[in-house]
C-alpha cells in the first residue's frame, strides 16, 4: 500500500515538473547586454598615449548595437603614417556570454584574419575589464580602466614574452571628445539610431525583468511623462510606475518599431507597439530621447494613444 502510494506521488510530481514553465535560457534575443561600467565608454574619445615606447593618437568611438548585445568599438590612428605601413584600425564587438561568465571579444584590425580569428575572453574586477588573446605567438592582455576622478579610460596592453616574461605593450588614456555647439550640425549616422533603438529595448526590458531601479536609470532629470495624469522629473515618474512593477507577471510590453535622430545628433523619437500580457496590440508609444555629455541616451518625453492604423 505505501509503495502504491509513493509510485502515485511521484507520478505526480513528475507530471507537475514537466507542466513547468521553463526557464528562459541565459542566452539569447531575449537577453540584451546590461553593463554599468561599459555604459560609460559610449561615446567620442580622443586616446594618446605610448604604443611600444613611441608616441601614439588615435580616435575611438563606442556604441551598443546589434539589440545591445555587444558594444562596437571603432579605432583609427590619427596622424601621419610612415611609409610602408598601414594606419592603424580595428573594428572591435565586446559582447558578454552569460552561461560562461565572461567577456567576449571580436577583435578585428589591419592585421588580417590570422590574429582577427583569436577571441579575447576576460572577466571585470571593480572599475576594469581584462581581455586576454591567445594569439599564435603568446598570450596578449588589453586591460580597459575607467578613472571616475578624471572621467577617462585607461587602456594598458602587455604581452607574454618567450621566457615567461610579460612586456608592456602600450599604455593609453581616452579622454571624452565635447558633443558639438549648439546649432551645429553633424552627421546623423546609423550608429545613432542604433544606439537608440537598443537604449529603447534596453528600457523595455527592464518591465519584463521586473527591475524597477534599472527602469529609472534611463529617466532623465527632468524627463515629462503624459498618461492619464502628467509626470514631472525623474523621481515623480519613478514613483508613479511602481505600481506597474508589482508581481512576478509585467502588465504589458513594448519594442520599438520607428526611430528618428536630429541632424545635430541630440534628439530621437522612438514609436512602437505596446503590448497586452496575451501578446496582442493595446496601443502605440512615442518617446523622445536626449543624448548627454556623456554620450548616453536618457529618455526626456513619453505618452502613448491607441494603436496606430497602418500604412
Amino acid at each position: 500500500m505505501k509503495q502504491t502510494a509513493l509510485v502515485t506521488v511521484l507520478a505526480i510530481a513528475f507530471a507537475a515538473s514537466l507542466g513547468a514553465e521553463a526557464p528562459p535560457p541565459l542566452d539569447g534575443p531575449h537577453r540584451p547586454m546590461s553593463d554599468d561600467l561599459l555604459d560609460k565608454l559610449v561615446g567620442s574619445w580622443s586616446v594618446r598615449g605610448t604604443i611600444q615606447g613611441q608616441p601614439a593618437e588615435q580616435r575611438l568611438s563606442a556604441a551598443w548595437v546589434l539589440n545591445h548585445q555587444f558594444m562596437r568599438l571603432e579605432f583609427e590612428q590619427v596622424g601621419a603614417v610612415p611609409a610602408g605601413e598601414a594606419r592603424y584600425e580595428a573594428h572591435v564587438y565586446l559582447g558578454f556570454d552569460n552561461t560562461s561568465e565572461r567577456y567576449v571579444a571580436h577583435w578585428i584590425d589591419v592585421f588580417g584574419g590570422r590574429y582577427g580569428s583569436t577571441l579575447g575572453y576576460g572577466t571585470r574586477t571593480g572599475d576594469s575589464i581584462t581581455l586576454r588573446f591567445e594569439y599564435p605567438d603568446g598570450p596578449f592582455e588589453n586591460t580597459f580602466t575607467w578613472r571616475p576622478a578624471t572621467k577617462s579610460w585607461q587602456f594598458t596592453l602587455r604581452g607574454k614574452q618567450p621566457t615567461g616574461a610579460w612586456m608592456s605593450f602600450a599604455d593609453l588614456t581616452a579622454a571624452a571628445v565635447a558633443g558639438p555647439a549648439p546649432g551645429a550640425a553633424v552627421p546623423v549616422t546609423g550608429a545613432l539610431e542604433e544606439q537608440v533603438r537598443a537604449t529603447e529595448a534596453a528600457f523595455a526590458k527592464t518591465m519584463a525583468d521586473r527591475d524597477h531601479a534599472a527602469f529609472a536609470s534611463f529617466l532623465a532629470e527632468d524627463t515629462v511623462f503624459l498618461g492619464r495624469e502628467e509626470m514631472r522629473g525623474r523621481q515623480a515618474v519613478a514613483d508613479g510606475w511602481r505600481r506597474f512593477f508589482d508581481g512576478a507577471k509585467a502588465p504589458f510590453s513594448w519594442a520599438p518599431e520607428r526611430v528618428a535622430v536630429l541632424d545635430s545628433g541630440t534628439l530621437a523619437l522612438s514609436v512602437g507597439p505596446v503590448y497586452d500580457p496575451d501578446g496582442s496590440r493595446g496601443g502605440t508609444f512615442m518617446s523622445v530621447w536626449r543624448r548627454e555629455a556623456d554620450g548616453s541616451w536618457k529618455i526626456v518625453l513619453d505618452t502613448g494613444c491607441p494603436p496606430c492604423p497602418q500604412r
